[in-house]
C-alpha cells in the first residue's frame, strides 16, 4: 500500500500571506492538525501546525511555518509513511508529484488502514482479483493485514507474472500491509 492508496486529496492549504488567525479557523473548523503551504502554483513552500500557530507571535503563516517541508511521493510505501509521521511527530505529512501538492497523508488516515477488518480485506481483495481474472477461484485469507492469495480450484496461477499482478492487486486494497501468492492445493 502506498501514499497515493491512503492520502486524503485534495486538501485544503494555505498560502504564505494567510494570516495565523485565518489559518487557525481553518484548523479549528476542520480538526485538522496541520495544514500545507503553498505558493501560487501549488508548489509546497511549507507546513505550519496547530502548534506553531498557537505559540507565535506571529502574523502570517510564512512567518509561523516550518520551511521546508518534509514531504513524500505518491508511491513511497505504508511502513515508510508510518514511520516519518510518527518519528517526526508531524500530524501530516505533504505528498507531492511532479512538484505539485496532490495531497496528505494524516495519522488518521493511516488510522483508517490499520482499522480495517481482516473479514472486510479479504472481501475487497477478492472481488479485486474477480475483476481481474474474470473468474472466483481464488481463496484470500488474512490475517493482521497480511494476504495470502491461493488458487483454489483447478489449473493455478499462470505464471509469475501473474503471481505478481495478482499480489500487486491485494497490496493495493486498504488495510493490507502485505500480499503474497502461494501455490494452492490444486496450483
Amino acid at each position: 500500500m502506498q501514499a497515493r492508496d491512503i492520502m486524503t486529496s485534495p486538501t485544503s492549504t494555505v498560502r504564505v500571506g494567510t494570516t495565523v488567525a485565518e489559518a487557525t479557523a481553518l484548523l479549528a473548523a476542520w480538526g485538522f492538525g496541520a495544514l500545507p503551504v503553498v505558493d501560487e502554483a501549488e508548489r509546497l513552500v511549507g507546513v505550519v501546525t496547530e502548534g506553531e500557530l498557537v505559540r507565535s507571535t506571529a502574523r502570517t503563516v510564512g512567518e509561523a511555518m516550518t520551511a521546508p517541508a518534509a514531504a513524500v511521493g505518491p508511491d513511497t510505501e505504508l511502513v515508510d509513511l508510518t514511520v516519518a509521521l510518527l518519528g517526526r511527530g508531524q500530524p501530516c505529512l505533504p505528498v507531492i508529484e511532479a512538484d505539485r501538492l496532490v495531497g496528505v497523508v494524516t495519522r488518521a488516515d493511516l488510522l483508517r488502514v490499520v482499522a480495517r477488518d481482516d473479514a472486510v480485506i479479504a472481501r475487497d481483495v477478492w472481488r479485486r482479483l474477480i475483476d481481474y481474472s474474470g473468474h472466483d477461484r481464488w481463496r484470500v485469507e488474512v490475517h493482521g493485514g497480511d494476504v495470502t492469495i491461493a488458487c483454489a480450484g483447478g489449473g493455478g496461477f499462470a505464471d509469475e507474472t501473474d503471481r505478481f499482478v495478482l499480489a500487486a492487486l491485494a497490496g493495493a486494497v486498504p488495510g493490507v500491509l502485505r500480499a503474497r501468492t502461494v501455490a494452492g492445493k490444486d496450483g
